[in-house]
């Protein structure tokens, strides 16, 4: 499994915004292929915003980061504090 990623900073007052492109988001993503699921995340105190989605494979999370990649850049243009930071990680299961 894989687990992508994506974090980024608003301008103060922005939860109801972000709730309301997480719900796009998620209508979006889980259709996409090896879809398992995604969590979002905020921090009024610093105005961090963002998203942990697992995949089924690496091929899988690469793809939805293009894809999504685009629709997030449109829909944030012109209003972030910073760039977008994404990355993809390998998702380690310990053995019980």
């Amino acid at each position: 499994m894989y687990a992508s990623t994506t974090m980024f900073t608003m301008p103060r007052g922005m939860r109801k915004q972000m709730e309301e492109l997480a719900d796009r988001m998620l209508a979006a993503m889980e259709s996409m292929q090896g879809f398992v699921s995604i969590t979002f995340i905020m921090n009024e105190e610093t105005n961090e915003y963002g998203g942990f989605a697992l995949w089924k494979t690496k091929s899988d999370a690469e793809a939805a980061m293009e894809q999504t990649g685009a629709k997030l850049e449109e829909a944030l243009a012109g209003k972030t504090v910073g760039p977008l930071r994404r990355s993809l990680f390998e998702v380690y299961e310990p053995k019980t």
